[in-house]
């Protein structure tokens, strides 16, 4: 796929550079919340960098959120407005962080969090076939 994406590179940075450029916490989900005092924080910033929200929460959907759309939409609704993902930019984070998951679960096996992994990357294809 990485040959696919150099290939439709233009059309994928266009895609990119309709985006906002927020912070990310580079390590996004639940693991990173705590609970304390009525209020809800999240903590552990090491990664931090600037990026795309959608980049920053793909992991948490799939991970801590099952994909389950209704989850995934009162998220964004919470988070306020953000811009569409093109179908290219979309397939590229799924890819980008399949890889990252897949590197981490080889020094670190895991399982359920390879299983993520996987479900990214089976997306790839499909998304990929819709942008030929």
């Amino acid at each position: 796929y990485y040959n696919w994406f150099m290939a439709h590179r233009s059309q994928l940075s266009l895609a990119l550079l309709r985006q906002p450029v927020v912070s990310l916490h580079g390590d996004f989900g639940v693991r990173n919340c705590r609970y304390q005092d009525g209020r809800l924080s999240l903590i552990d910033f090491e990664r931090v960098k600037p990026g795309i929200a959608q980049e920053d929460v793909l992991k948490f959907f799939l991970e801590d959120l099952d994909g389950r759309s209704d989850l995934i939409q009162a998220f964004w609704d919470g988070y306020g407005p953000s811009a569409a993902l093109a179908p290219i930019a979309d397939a590229w984070f799924r890819f980008d962080a399949a890889l990252g998951i897949m590197t981490y679960v080889q020094q670190r096996p895991d399982p359920a969090f390879e299983a993520v992994g996987q479900r990214m990357m089976g997306a790839v294809p499909r998304i990929v076939a819709g942008q030929k």
